[in-house]
């Protein structure tokens, strides 16, 4: 399983063309556009408490910035109203929306629990700051892999929550093969993991045993995330080394995490 570190900020980027037409968003509030205007953009917030304050809102061109004025910017319900009427735009142009964090509501951090879709699109394993920061599995399993660099003690030795992701990039800057001992595979479950795209994130990462243990506890034992039909023979990788020819896994059917493999 692929696992991805999602944050939650009080900021939008919108991205626009030469043609004042929406082309990407770049975010990290929950909500959707609802329409790409010649002349406006209209952006709708979702999962959060109302009212949002809009402190200041900037169109970057380049180099040279130009505010709106409170006229061009409209905050009505929930949903934010931005007019660009007679602006033109470039390839390298944004809006920076700056929403006030200093509010007592919630002004852009939508809250999580365990078991919901992220804002990465995968399954809500942990949460922390109340839900508005934590980690997801990918929402698809991945293919079977080996976990490669055998023979090589490559640094990848983290085990508590959030130390996937410094093994993942051990793993990585090694540059190791897999080991396809055993009849397994060629391809290296880090970069499986390092690889995977989904919902436009691509900073996923192999979790470590802890991370993996959590997987197995909130999501498997709820029959939560694409797991195989006949689970009681499912075992995952962690990214967390043993010793230089073997590292963690977690077999599911028992949850144990003192059981390790040839890599």
């Amino acid at each position: 399983y692929g696992t991805v570190d999602t944050v939650m900020a009080p900021e939008i980027f919108v991205g626009v063309n030469a043609g004042n037409n929406f082309i990407e968003i770049d975010y990290t509030d929950s909500g959707k556009f609802t329409s790409a205007l010649q002349n406006a953009f209209v952006f709708e917030f979702h999962d959060h408490a109302l009212p949002v304050h809009i402190t200041s809102a900037i169109i970057d061109r380049s180099v040279t910035t130009f505010p709106l004025t409170d006229n061009d910017v409209q905050l009505d319900g929930n949903q934010l109203s931005i007019n660009v009427q007679g602006l033109s735009f470039n390839s390298d142009s944004f809006i920076r929306i700056n929403l006030d964090a200093g509010d007592p509501v919630d002004v852009g951090n939508p809250v999580y629990v365990i078991g919901d879709t992220g804002p990465a699109g995968g399954w809500v394993f942990y949460v922390t700051d109340g839900g508005s920061h934590g980690l997801e599995a990918a929402p698809k399993d991945l293919q079977t892999a080996t976990w490669g660099c055998y023979s090589t003690v490559v640094g990848a030795d983290g085990v508590l929550l959030h130390t996937g992701k410094a093994n993942t990039r051990a793993i990585i800057s090694a540059k190791c093969k897999g080991a396809p001992l055993y009849g397994g595979s060629s391809l290296v479950a880090a970069k499986l993991a390092n690889d995977y795209k989904y919902n436009g994130y691509t900073h996923w990462f192999l979790p470590s045993q802890d991370e993996l243990k959590l997987i197995y506890s909130n999501l498997f034992l709820y029959d939560l995330g694409d797991f195989p039909i006949h689970k009681e023979f499912v075992s995952y990788w962690s990214s967390t080394e043993l010793d230089t020819r073997k590292a963690y896994v977690t077999h599911f059917f028992g949850s144990s995490d003192k059981n390790y493999k040839p890599r």
